[in-house]
């Protein structure tokens, strides 16, 4: 009988240690598993509320309203579409392509043929395909995505008459210096926004953003096609934009707007234009997308 009674002992002693042996481990798995799925809960609530603080804002309202109207429907789809693209691989294809075929690097000339027009070497074409695709049909998207793209200097300067070579390289040396050749934006949150209308109907949205550059995306309506839009490929600024404290307090973008859609109409444009660039820093800097992180 003390035999059994010890045997038995035993046993539920036995018992309980394998229970104990399997019941930690299993409770520190189930741990690490809440606590993936709490981080993931996290990250897509910071990436719910980044979304929806961006496409509240009174500018991207007033675009894809111009975009959808009131079919509802169909805007919902997509923003939900381009909501979709953020955690995709889709940043990973833009930035190959912009690798090869920014506006920058993208080669100036390229065979013509007489039925097609214009052609570059196929993996260009390739890639110009994608960038086209981000600054037309997944434009919300590519401005969503505004302060994850690095922006590259385009140089406007032009050798004078008369200037020699040496004279031109040093000012074209100190704009380098004064004004980086590599940007990337803080904001995609924009404080201006102006709408301009013109005779076909089509609409050109300026936005500038709280870093104080300006954006421009055209509103294409065609009766005969489905509306579409396309963000220009460059970004602009001025020095003074870029040095201001509060750039509402300096900048009025409807003036610029305006200024800018009357260049080319009159004989006096230049010398506006010229006054117009001295008033905010002597230069308009203009950058375009050439990587995307």
């Amino acid at each position: 009988m003390k035999i059994k009674k010890a045997f038995l002992k035993f046993i539920i002693s036995s018992a309980f240690v394998s229970l104990a042996l399997v019941t930690i481990p299993s409770y520190g798995i189930k741990s690490q598993v809440v606590s993936q799925n709490l981080d993931q809960i996290n990250l897509t609530s910071d990436l719910d509320l980044k979304w929806r603080n961006f496409l509240n804002q009174t500018a991207i309202t007033n675009v894809l309203h111009e975009m959808f109207g009131d079919n509802n429907q169909a805007k919902d789809e997509y923003i939900k579409s381009q909501f979709d693209l953020i955690n995709s691989p889709y940043a990973i294809k833009l930035k190959s392509a912009l690798k090869y075929a920014n506006l920058i690097t993208r080669p100036s000339t390229a065979k013509f043929d007489f039925f097609s027009g214009i052609s570059y070497p196929y993996p260009i074409e390739q890639a110009i395909k994608v960038i086209d695709e981000a600054q037309s049909q997944n434009w919300l998207w590519y401005l969503y995505n505004l302060t994850t793209l690095v922006f590259m200097q385009k140089s406007d300067f032009t050798r004078q008459n008369n200037e020699s070579a040496a004279s031109f390289a040093i000012r074209d040396n100190e704009n380098k210096l004064l004004y980086s050749n590599f940007v990337t934006l803080k904001s995609n949150i924009f404080i201006q926004e102006v709408k301009q209308v013109d005779s076909d109907n089509n609409v050109t949205f300026y936005l500038l953003n709280k870093d104080g550059y300006i954006l421009q995306i055209e509103i294409r309506k065609d009766p005969e096609e489905p509306t579409s839009a396309i963000i220009f490929g460059y970004i602009r600024t001025y020095p003074k934009l870029l040095e201001a404290n509060q750039i509402n307090e300096i900048f009025n973008l409807n003036k610029y707007v305006n200024l800018y859609a009357s260049f080319g109409l009159s004989s006096n444009n230049e010398t506006a234009e010229v006054l117009y660039k001295d008033f905010y820093g002597g230069v308009l800097l203009q950058y375009t997308a050439v990587d995307i992180y």
